[in-house]
């Protein structure tokens, strides 16, 4: 239960995307803890159809690099979390799209 729901409002409103990184190692606990701000996101059925893949490689984060116009900033992050929605997990796409957004945005608020 949020206690202060103007301070929670206001980190909301206050949250900013960050395209300038500096390059430095992230703990492996850390990484952790905000895929698991991830996991609490809703799903219909609670299917979870999300499946994550954290990049650090520098060879794999190069070639995902290539794939669109905003590799730079791909390169330039320690490391990426890459999601898939499984469709073998799915039972509505539409849904399973939502909670696919829903996820996300979890992790951005971790």
């Amino acid at each position: 239960m949020v206690k202060d729901i103007d301070e929670y409002l206001d980190f909301i409103k206050t949250r900013k995307s960050t395209r300038n990184f500096i390059y430095q190692k992230i703990e492996q606990d850390k990484i952790k803890e905000v895929l698991d701000c991830g996991r609490w996101a809703p799903s219909g059925l609670n299917n979870q159809p999300w499946e994550i893949c954290v990049v650090i490689q520098p060879t794999v984060k190069k070639m995902l690099a290539e794939t669109t116009k905003y590799g730079g900033i791909i390169e330039s992050a320690y490391a990426n979390i890459v999601v898939f929605l499984n469709l073998e997990k799915g039972y509505n796409r539409v849904k399973d799209i939502q909670a696919m957004g829903a996820f996300m945005q979890n992790l951005l608020l971790g």
